[in-house]
C-alpha cells in the first residue's frame, strides 16, 4: 500500500532528486494535495520534498477544501486520497473543476471500493514522475 513504502522511502528521496535550485527552462507543475489520513499527508510530503519541479500550492484534508483550492489556485494536477470524505470520484472530479486525466488519486487501505483504473499511484516513490506525466498531458507512466 501507499504508506507501506513511507519508511524505505524516506532513506532515499534525498538521493533520488536534483538539488533545490537546480536550472530548468520549465515552470514547476502546480498541484494541489487533498489527503485525510497523516499516513498518506506524509507520503505526499516526502515524495515532493526537495522536488524544484513539482510546486504544492495549496495541502488540506477535506474535499471543501479541495473545492476552494482549486477554485483559488487552479492547479494543473490535483492529487487526491480515494474515499475522501466518502466522497465519489465524479463528485470529486466536479468540485476540483479538473477533467479526469488531471486528477491523481492514491488508494486508501480503508476505502471500502476499490480504486479507479487510471491515474491511481500506489508508491510514493512514483508520485512525482506521475504529476510530471500527467501535467504534460501524457498517460500514467504505468499505461
Amino acid at each position: 500500500m501507499f504508506a507501506a513504502t513511507l519508511r524505505v522511502y524516506r532513506r532515499a528521496v534525498s538521493r533520488s532528486h536534483a538539488p533545490r535550485g537546480s536550472t530548468s527552462s520549465e515552470s514547476p507543475v502546480r498541484i494541489v494535495v487533498v489527503a485525510e489520513t497523516i499516513d498518506v499527508r506524509a507520503s505526499v510530503f516526502l515524495a515532493l520534498a526537495d522536488e524544484p519541479r513539482v510546486e504544492l500550492l495549496a495541502s488540506g484534508t477535506t474535499a471543501g477544501e479541495l473545492a476552494s483550492f482549486c477554485r483559488a489556485f487552479e492547479p494543473e494536477v490535483v492529487v487526491v486520497q480515494q474515499g475522501l470524505s466518502q466522497w465519489s470520484r465524479e463528485e470529486l472530479l466536479d468540485v476540483s473543476h479538473l477533467p479526469r486525466d488531471k486528477v491523481l488519486v492514491i488508494p486508501s487501505a480503508d476505502s471500502q471500493s476499490p480504486p479507479p483504473a487510471d491515474n491511481v499511484v500506489d508508491d510514493p516513490r512514483d508520485l512525482v514522475s506521475h504529476i510530471l506525466s500527467v501535467a504534460r498531458g501524457g498517460a500514467h507512466p504505468d499505461s
